[in-house]
């Protein structure tokens, strides 16, 4: 069909408007702040109030959680048109769910806590509070600094401030616009302090140890802390007489991420399991210590020193042991040929890193075995003020029907010392002059029979 050339320039002439229309529309549209806050003339209200709880709304208009909040509302907006089906399933196996932890704490050895904690902030043009409700009641506040997830000139975090009445963190922050932001807050606290504890079974014939380990943590900061993320870090946090806070690295080398999101709940003590190990390879060592009270004048007395068992372990990476073991309390059991525990008492573990040697001491009594030792002082001289000379006998009696091995240890720790004469050979160990220690080492005592050892030594006082 043929259009006129009349028809065809109407047609021209009617587009043109058009597009002049949709021009117009466009230069108003432009024109308008995208930034504007209908609100914003409002003047009875210019400092709006961002309420931050965990996993909790805010105020009546609007809700802010914490970075995972908003995703867990929303699966709980998708699950409860499921409720009635859920219900009827409930019998079936649930599937396990990584926890994601809501603040992120390093623990240190004496209490001081730091603190990592993202907040999910939806903000409104202009300056305005977000409220962080669970702040811990021992929050140092000049150690608080806010950052945002990224560099942006529209946000300015202006000041922080503690309210006093709710104990609330509260943030001063000025947005040009109406955007949503994630707060990280980094500050120290004080009020968690944890301990160590160690329990293990031995083997009846103490060559195995089954170990568990136990950290101790108690919350006493005023605030429950929920689904937290936990690193153990064996250093101090001192202060210094001027004022300042300095870790202290030396003491410990402990460090631990607890693999789990744990909740610490205000005013309790709980126990969290940090070493499962069985069949721990144990090496023995039955000890005479035949130092302290013995060094002085004791001549014509007769002393019994105890023999006391030792039992060494290896802190391996190939048992799993693959950190360094933090000093703790140890309770110890032996399990017996009938299957029942015997309690040994406890033994303090020391700090030992991997590939060291533990030492457990065990408070074994060996006279129902029929192995006892006496001590006596032979002769007794004194130089001086500050020296003498002491002449000793130590006899080891093995009336068991088996051999007997025996390490005798004389610590001589804080002396200027030396050995007059000695009948059997012996070593020394540890570093002059205040940690040393002489000890023979015994391979065998056979069964029956009773095993000598004669010495003098002379020992010189410190200035």
């Amino acid at each position: 069909m043929m259009i006129s050339p009349a028809r065809l320039l109407t047609m021209q002439q009617k587009i043109l408007k058009l597009l002049s229309y949709i021009g117009v529309l466009a230069v108003l549209f432009l024109s308008v702040p995208l930034c504007a806050d209908p609100d914003s003339s409002n003047e009875k209200n210019p400092l709006p109030v961002k309420h931050v709880k965990d996993g909790a709304k805010a105020d009546s208009k609007e809700s802010s959680a914490d970075l995972k909040g908003n995703e867990n509302e929303t699966s709980s907006k998708e699950s409860s048109g499921k409720e009635t089906s859920s219900k009827a399933s409930s019998s079936a196996p649930s599937k396990m769910t990584h926890q994601q932890p809501l603040i992120n704490i390093t623990i240190y050895r004496n209490g001081t806590v730091l603190a990592t904690k993202k907040l999910k902030a939806d903000l409104k043009g202009g300056q305005q509070n977000v409220v962080y409700d669970k702040a811990p009641k021992t929050l140092a506040l000049p150690s608080l600094i806010a950052t945002l997830d990224a560099d942006d000139a529209h946000v300015q975090i202006l000041g922080q401030h503690v309210n006093e009445e709710s104990q609330s963190l509260i943030i001063d922050v000025l947005s040009s616009y109406e955007q949503v932001k994630i707060l990280t807050l980094n500050y120290l606290f004080s009020g968690i302090d944890w301990d160590i504890f160690y329990s293990g079974i031995l083997s009846p014939d103490q060559k195995t140890l089954i170990l568990s380990g136990w950290i101790e943590v108690t919350n006493h900061c005023g605030s429950t802390i929920e689904n937290a993320q936990i690193f153990f870090n064996g250093s101090s946090a001192n202060m210094t007489a001027d004022g300042l806070t300095v870790i202290d690295h030396s003491k410990s080398d402990f460090e631990y991420l607890l693999p789990r999101v744990i909740t610490l709940p205000m005013g309790k003590k709980i126990y969290m399991s940090f070493i499962q190990a069985l069949h721990i390879p144990l090496n023995q060592e039955n000890i005479i210590n035949v130092g302290g009270d013995y060094l002085a004048e004791l001549k014509g007395e007769l002393q019994r020193p105890q023999i006391q068992r030792v039992v060494e372990f290896k802190n391996d990476s190939k048992l799993g042991l693959n950190f360094t073991l933090p000093s703790g309390k140890m309770t110890i059991y032996q399990m017996q040929t009938n299957g029942l525990n015997q309690y040994l008492g406890t033994t303090l573990l020391t700090e030992t890193p991997v590939g060291g040697s533990v030492p457990l001491r065990i408070g074994s009594d060996f006279r129902h075995l029929g192995i006892t030792c006496d001590l006596e002082q032979t002769d007794y001289k004194k130089n001086s003020n500050k020296s003498n000379e002491s002449g000793y006998r130590l006899m080891i009696h093995n009336k068991n029907d088996t051999g007997f091995q025996v390490k005798v240890v004389l610590p001589v720790q804080g002396y200027d010392w030396s050995m007059v004469r000695s009948s059997s050979n012996y070593e020394v160990s540890g570093t002059a002059p205040h940690h040393q220690e002489v000890y023979w080492m015994i391979p065998d005592i056979t069964a029956g029979s009773d095993y000598e050892i004669k010495y003098r030594i002379k020992l010189d006082t410190l200035k």
